[in-house]
C-alpha cells in the first residue's frame, strides 16, 4: 500500500465505525496524511487520537470500533 491508500483505508475504517468528524473533515484528513508519512504505526496512533477526541465530544459515538486498530496495522504494513 502507498501513503494515499493508507490514508483512504484509515478514513474508511473511521467512517464505517461512525468515528469520522464530519464537521472537521479537512483537519482530520490532514492529521492522517501527516501521520502516514511516519509509517503505519504513526497512522494508527493518529487514528486512535481522532477516535479518542470524538469519544470525548460524544461518548456514544462509534459503537463498532473493535476492528479498526488491529485491522489497520496489518493492512498498512
Amino acid at each position: 500500500m502507498d501513503l494515499v491508500e493508507w490514508v483512504e483505508e484509515a478514513e474508511s475504517l473511521l467512517r464505517s465505525d461512525g468515528l469520522w468528524p464530519e464537521q472537521d473533515e479537512e483537519r482530520a484528513r490532514g492529521v492522517l496524511e501527516d501521520a502516514a508519512l511516519g509509517g503505519p504505526e504513526s497512522l494508527v496512533r493518529a487514528m486512535r487520537a481522532l477516535r479518542r477526541e470524538l469519544r470525548e465530544r460524544d461518548p456514544n459515538v462509534g459503537e463498532r470500533s473493535a476492528r479498526w486498530h488491529s485491522g489497520t496495522a496489518g493492512r498498512c504494513g
